[in-house]
């Protein structure tokens, strides 16, 4: 129940930016991340059995998903470089090592290898994690009564 209230705070603390930083999104990256989200929804396709090509026809519906996830990038992007919100990166304990890149563990016994994709998500993760944490520490919070099946999503 604790990630579905994180989620939910994650999510308004999200929304939160968007509306308040409205901009022009460059054509060039709402069309390479549209054509990301098609390519993954039809790999997730050929997953489950079906022909991947109903992902590449509907590649309009994911349009409006591509321009939130660039608009967020944006924002998240300059917060970071304008705000103390990098700090993920610092203390994340990674080296890099030729194409992939070795984390050390919490407790320095064993080393993990990570390609640099998967750190460059993960670094992405929590950059977005400590942007929401520094939206919450500016944000004026209101506690909101939720019921469970809303909380859940059963409701609405």
């Amino acid at each position: 129940m604790k990630k579905r209230v994180d989620a939910r705070i994650k999510g308004q603390a999200l929304q939160a930016l968007l509306d308040a930083a409205p901009m022009e999104l460059p054509k060039s990256l709402v069309e390479m991340e549209t054509q990301q989200l098609v390519e993954r929804a039809a790999a997730d396709l050929q997953a489950r059995g079906v022909k991947p090509e109903a992902a590449a026809a509907q590649s309009a519906s994911f349009e409006g998903a591509a321009k939130r996830r660039v608009a967020l990038g944006l924002i998240i992007a300059e917060l970071a470089r304008a705000e103390t919100c990098s700090e993920a990166r610092r203390g994340a304990g990674y080296r890099r090592a030729g194409g992939a890149v070795l984390r050390e563990s919490r407790r320095g016994s064993k080393m993990v290898l990570y390609a640099a994709a998967t750190l460059s998500e993960m670094e992405g993760v929590a950059l977005e994690a400590n942007v929401v944490k520094w939206v919450l520490s500016k944000a004026k919070a209101v506690d909101k009564p939720v019921s469970f099946d809303e909380l859940m999503g059963s409701g609405a």
